[in-house]
């Protein structure tokens, strides 16, 4: 993989996000072989074969680069399969979408071993969520949910999350199991071909809209991410933690005042 001539990019994208988070956060890209060897990197683990690189997102902490979320993606010829992690202490900032929206612009300066240019990037998407966000963003595509959206007269700028779980309900011949956990719905889906099929989306990189998008998304998210609040200094609670502790709170105050109205008594 040649890196080379996404840095002006990458240096670009980078000072945005600076700007946006006073420096407290920052893109790397690199191989994967050489960022698992550090300590606190964020990365999906479920994939059957590692990925070649890593896109990060940086935080330093104690003179130390942690990578709270990344994309992994792995080369086929001209293509890019992408799959991505946060770091639970920083789910719900939108970094997801921040990188992938990163990694589509990247990809396009990207070529593999041979030389091959990077043209399509590839992304499972196991929820109609998840297909949801690829479509609304970055005009991913497949050709069964293209068919269903011309049977239904759906016009791909405006389809609606409804419409992706309709699709997703009707094509799948599988059903998941409800007790099944993300990890075996994962596996489901990695070893049944026909499933993989379905959720199976394609970003078209010679598509100038689709590029503009990616910015446009880019810049758009890096207003509505949630930037640390101190660098070094531990990290914010998660929303899921609030919540709980906001709960605690409220449930003591409510228990104090019946215990003030009962000795009032």
């Amino acid at each position: 993989m040649a890196f080379t001539k996404t840095r002006q990019l990458l240096l670009s994208l980078n000072n945005k996000l600076h700007e946006k988070c006073n420096g407290e956060l920052t893109l790397e890209l690199g191989f994967f072989s050489d960022m698992v060897t550090r300590e606190n990197v964020s990365y999906y683990e479920k994939n059957t074969e590692p990925p070649i690189f890593l896109l990060c997102l940086n935080i330093k902490k104690e003179g130390k680069k942690h990578c709270i979320s990344s994309i992994s993606c792995k080369i086929n010829e001209d293509e890019m399969e992408i799959s991505s992690k946060t770091h639970q202490n920083y789910e719900g900032r939108k970094y997801n979408l921040l990188l992938r929206s990163a990694i589509v612009l990247l990809a396009p300066h990207m070529k593999n071993e041979d030389g091959t240019q990077i043209t399509q990037v590839v992304s499972r998407a196991i929820n109609p969520i998840s297909a949801f966000s690829m479509i609304k963003y970055f005009n991913a595509t497949n050709d069964e949910l293209d068919n269903y959206m011309e049977e239904n007269e759906i016009e791909p700028s405006e389809i609606k999350l409804e419409d992706i779980q309709t699709f997703f309900d009707e094509k799948s011949d599988l059903g998941f199991d409800e007790e099944l956990t993300e990890e075996e719905e994962a596996a489901l889906m990695m070893e049944n071909e026909d499933f993989g099929n379905i959720t199976t989306l394609i970003i078209d990189l010679n598509n100038g809209e689709t590029i503009q998008k990616a910015f446009e998304t880019y810049i758009n998210t890096l207003e509505r991410i949630g930037c640390p609040e101190e660098t070094g200094r531990g990290v914010r609670k998660s929303r899921k933690t609030k919540a709980r502790k906001t709960k605690a709170k409220k449930t003591k105050k409510t228990k104090k005042t019946r215990k003030n109205k009962k000795t009032k008594k």
